[in-house]
């Protein structure tokens, strides 16, 4: 096993955290928001709520993917996490409430 010192990043990032999978989520979100705001114009007129709902995919996908500073995990990954952890089976040693026997 080789010792990797701790400042050399394992992939290519343009910030802490934010590579190239990141860069491609915000793409995604980008269409989506840009598909919104051309289906929007049909039905709303103002350029102002338009615009709106231009920014709000991009920025909810900016804010599910970035990662927080302390414990270095996105909000998708805590997101998944969770999903995992209520799917697993889960051992319980003692049974709490009614007649304890």
């Amino acid at each position: 096993m080789y010792l990797i010192p701790k400042n050399v990043k394992a992939r290519f990032e343009f910030r802490d955290g934010f590579g190239w999978k990141e860069l491609g989520m915000m793409l995604v979100g980008a269409v989506v928001g840009v598909v919104l705001f051309l289906l929007s114009g049909l039905l709303i007129d103002s350029l102002v709520s338009r615009v709106l709902i231009l920014l709000v995919p991009i920025a909810g996908a900016f804010l599910l993917i970035q990662p927080h500073p302390a414990t270095k995990l996105s909000v998708l990954i805590t997101l998944r996490m969770i999903y995992r952890f209520r799917q697993s089976k889960k051992l319980y040693l003692y049974r709490f409430g009614g007649s304890r026997n």
